[in-house]
């Protein structure tokens, strides 16, 4: 959560302490195997094994589904992308040990390209985010024509119109809390 959203949580949860917001909590039927992040204020895009799709989080099902393969997630940013990698045994230290191609819903290849590091897609986009494999030390990293680093990963908790939340509890489960009006 960047520092951003962090205050407007803190400002909502407050607004519901003083009563001027009310809370409605509901549990997401989902297991997704990457972070889930918002599409807009009512749908989330999800990837599940063997399955990628559009959850609405409002009906509480699936609005869009789409097939995938392994080595291979879906993301949504105005439009439908699909990253694909494969990772290498390097035999030197000059190899590259990941190739990765992202392109956009209409098979437009937006980059086919060999990266050092060996990574895999966490959340794809025309940036896609990536990290690090193990036994190397966990890394994200974000690509967008060169490899940048990023220091803390945390996908989008809050809605488009910061009226929704979005939470994983300690089991592993996924929670929506959407903030109310209470005047």
């Amino acid at each position: 959560m960047n520092t951003m959203e962090s205050l407007i949580v803190t400002i909502l949860f407050f607004l519901v302490k003083i009563n001027l917001l009310d809370v409605e909590k509901y549990r997401l039927d989902i297991e997704p195997i990457a972070p889930v992040y918002w599409i807009d204020s009512e749908r989330v895009f999800v990837n599940e094994k063997g399955k990628s799709f559009i959850y609405d989080v409002i009906n509480r099902d699936i609005a869009e589904e789409y097939d995938r393969e392994i080595n291979e997630i879906l993301g949504y940013d105005n439009g439908l992308y699909r990253c694909f990698w494969e990772n290498r045994e390097r035999q030197t230290v000059d190899e590259y040990s990941t190739h990765l191609t992202v392109e956009k819903e209409s098979e437009d290849i937006i980059y086919d390209i060999e990266l050092k590091p060996t990574v895999e897609v966490v959340e794809c986009s025309k940036r896609p985010i990536l990290r690090t494999v193990f036994p190397i030390e966990e890394r994200y990293y974000v690509f967008d024509k060169e490899l940048f680093e990023v220091q803390e990963y945390n996908g989008d908790i809050l809605s488009t119109d910061y009226k929704k939340m979005l939470s994983i509890d300690d089991l592993g489960n996924y929670w929506v809390t959407e903030f109310l009006i209470n005047w």
